[in-house]
């Protein structure tokens, strides 16, 4: 009891080790079933698992790390596939869109791609940057696709989750494009005391 008060009086991250039980069980697991192959993609990314080949990381996921290297032999080479041409042409859109000078172009380029909609299903970019780019600043337009996207494809990973939080962000924006269209109807060179703001109530 007094290593474990010791241990867990330290609220540093590097004082926190993996339960090595744990560790044992997914080993273990993994060895005895055959599991899809973004699965043993996502545990070999989530473990950091090409980085163990020597000291602790070795001890702590050095099994791990060979059954799924012969398990999945692509997975030691490519834990996830590269979409920088998807990704470049996002971030074009969104500094087009944070200048006001949106060319809706961008947006069909990017989902038009023939690499999108693999991206778009892969569970690492759920995990890692659906969620992220749901809640930046978006077009109404961009939203919409999206939204379709995964209407049509109704076994994508967090589906129900995916689908509320893009509707959420919705309404959200539209909402803030109202606003500022009211903002941009008031001409404040009108108010006069002929003019409503100035009406006395009696």
């Amino acid at each position: 009891m007094s290593y474990i008060r010791e241990r867990c009086s330290q609220k540093s991250y590097s004082d926190v080790e993996r339960c090595y039980l744990g560790i044992r069980l997914i080993t273990n697991f993994i060895r005895k079933y055959e599991l899809p192959v973004d699965i043993y993609q996502y545990i070999w990314k989530i473990y950091s698992l090409e980085s163990a080949v020597n000291g602790r990381s070795k001890i702590y996921y050095g099994d791990i790390r060979e059954i799924i290297a012969e398990k999945n032999r692509s997975t030691d080479m490519a834990p996830m596939e590269n979409h920088k041409g998807i990704f470049d042409l996002y971030y074009v859109y969104q500094d087009q869109l944070a200048k006001n000078e949106l060319d809706l172009n961008v947006i069909e380029e990017i989902f038009s791609r023939p690499e999108t909609e693999k991206m778009l299903a892969d569970r690492h970019f759920i995990y890692d940057t659906l969620f992220y780019w749901i809640a930046m600043p978006q077009h109404l337009v961009f939203l919409k696709k999206l939204h379709d996207f995964y209407i049509h494809h109704g076994n994508v990973f967090r589906l129900k989750e995916i689908l509320a939080r893009i509707e959420k962000r919705e309404k959200e924006v539209y909402a803030e494009n109202a606003l500022k269209e009211d903002e941009a109807d008031q001409n404040y060179s009108l108010c006069t005391i002929n003019h409503r703001p100035f009406y006395a109530i009696g």
